[in-house]
């Protein structure tokens, strides 16, 4: 695979529709409020501060409107500005705008860049905990029960939630038995999480992390915490 950019266009896809059964966990305000006190809320969109528009124009023009990963030029509108070191990591914005921690990308790479250097969020890192005790705890294959987080949910007024569902339709009883054992279920993960021996994350507790060793693992464990004790 070279990697090369060979168009781009919208698509369009026919939606598919599951009819079945499942419960939603709400996140507080409040225990986001407590997180974001602790600097443990990471799904907060990034905030670059007044003047990023002006300073995204002078890194692209730094950088001669050429993505400088694929090193092929391209409209201002099609170009990104990276952080090389996470946005998120920084306790100081100004530091982490500094040009030498800038770089122009097309979107192409912007997004092999994002993931490459993924900062996993609390709120990912522990739906992904959720997800890895599930199936042991109703003794069903990994492929039977669907669960992800969102961050704006209509389900809880636009707060944070994670659904849980059966993937079968018209479900067949494991999201309830998971409702059912909720309480022994974030217990579970929280042991999980602490006894992992792993510094930030790692796919037996909250999931790999970036390449740079970004987790999400201190988040996610706090969150379930919350949850546990809301």
């Amino acid at each position: 695979m070279s990697g090369e950019l060979i168009g781009t266009g919208k698509i369009d896809l026919s939606p598919e529709n599951l009819h079945t059964t499942g419960f939603w966990a709400g996140i507080s305000p409040t225990l986001i409020d407590q997180l974001r006190e602790r600097r443990l809320w990471g799904s907060d969109p990034n905030a670059y501060g007044s003047g990023w528009n002006q300073l995204r124009l002078k890194i692209v023009l730094r950088d001669n409107y050429t993505c400088r990963s694929c090193n092929k030029p391209f409209p201002i509108s099609e170009l990104h500005v990276h952080h090389l070191q996470p946005f998120k990591t920084f306790t100081d914005p100004a530091l982490a705008n500094q040009a030498s921690n800038l770089v122009t990308l097309c979107a192409s790479c912007h997004h092999k860049a994002e993931v490459s250097v993924m900062v996993r969020s609390g709120l990912a890192a522990a739906a992904y905990a959720l997800r890895c005790m599930a199936p042991l705890l109703i003794m069903c294959d990994r492929e039977d029960i669907s669960l992800f987080s969102e961050r704006r949910s209509i389900l809880n007024n636009g707060n944070p939630a994670i659904l849980v569902y059966d993937n079968v339709p018209g479900g067949i009883g494991l999201s309830r038995k998971l409702y059912d054992l909720r309480n022994f279920w974030i217990e579970r993960a929280i042991e999980v999480i602490q006894e992992c021996p792993c510094e930030s994350g790692c796919p037996a507790c909250v999931g790999p992390v970036g390449e740079p060793g970004y987790g999400g693992k201190k988040e996610g464990l706090a969150l379930l915490q919350g949850m546990r004790n809301g």
